[in-house]
């Protein structure tokens, strides 16, 4: 999964909060996993997990990718030319 730059999630990664949130809720769903699943999965805490999921606020680059990474999905950020 390459990401582009596009009202980031923070100053690192260029994947909105609001897909970052789609990505991770279609991937509880296939799973049929609940977001304390997620966090248990990732040794997250639940509550930075539940507003990833939600999309709530500005998601790090080390949450967004223990997160992805989590749920199988690669990140890979590459810097501008």
């Amino acid at each position: 999964m390459a990401l582009t730059l596009r009202n980031p999630v923070c100053q690192d990664i260029g994947m909105t909060s609001e897909e970052l949130a789609k990505l991770l809720q279609q991937e509880l769903e296939s799973r049929s996993w609940t977001v304390s699943d997620l966090a248990r999965e990732s040794h997250m805490n639940r509550e930075t997990v539940r507003r990833a999921v939600q999309g709530i606020g500005n998601t790090s680059l080390s949450v967004a990718n223990r997160l992805l990474a989590t749920v199988d999905k690669g990140l890979s950020v590459e810097a501008p030319r």
